[in-house]
């Protein structure tokens, strides 16, 4: 009995080590639109998923325990596809904090329901296409109006990426790629992104203006 009840014991800590030391492991891709995110992470899917025996999943921005939005509005529209980034003016102060701190519950309810979990199973990997770092860099693309302080505050709260790679080039290589933004516009995410990549979430920067091969590597 006494050694069915220490085998027992060892069985759910071994479960419970794993939440707290997952073997898996999150990253974050980020980038402006035409940076090459999704042609990157198509480069590199094939190795991460033999390394890892399958168990790679992506996400595009956020966990997403949370329905969109749009859906509480009685709309269809696809979080993952946007063309116009910009096309819908921001929302006022009030609702700007409503979407903030939806985003901020969706990625740390997420986190610990959904992704964690997943994490802790075995060794895998859960890449984000995008990151909340996004509310940072392009707040309009979400329609949030809010003091940056306000912004830095709440994304500092949510769970932070194993590895974050920031993705970038030339503005007026990315604009030729995807001109859905003014090159004005591009050039300021192009330099935000790499002062928040250096300071605020200490990622890799990874330039994307080369072969696609050489970027991947």
């Amino acid at each position: 009995v006494w050694k069915h009840l220490r085998c027992l014991s060892f069985y759910y800590y071994s479960k419970f080590q794993r939440i707290l030391l997952p073997p898996g492991k999150t990253l974050a891709m980020m980038g402006v639109d035409g940076a090459g995110k999704s042609t990157i992470i198509d480069a590199i899917y094939p190795a991460l998923e033999q390394a890892t025996h399958g168990g790679l999943k992506i996400e595009h921005l956020r966990p997403h325990l949370l329905a969109p939005l749009s859906r509480a509005k009685g709309k269809s529209a696809s979080e993952s596809v946007v063309t116009d980034p910009h096309k819908q003016k921001p929302s006022g102060y009030f609702f700007s904090m409503i979407r903030l701190i939806y985003y901020m519950v969706d990625y740390i309810a997420g986190y610990w329901i959904k992704i964690r979990m997943y994490l802790s199973r075995e060794p895998r990997i859960m890449i984000y296409d995008r990151y909340a770092y996004d509310l940072i860099v392009d707040p309009r693309r979400f329609r949030i109006k809010l003091p940056r302080w306000v912004i830095v505050c709440c994304v500092k709260l949510m769970p932070k990426p194993d590895l974050s790679v920031c993705l970038y080039a030339e503005a007026e290589q990315i604009y030729q790629r995807k001109p859905e933004l003014p090159l004005e516009e591009i050039q300021r995410q192009v330099v935000e992104l790499k002062s928040l990549c250096g300071k605020s979430f200490e990622g890799e920067l990874v330039q994307t203006s080369g072969g696609i091969e050489e970027s991947a590597q």
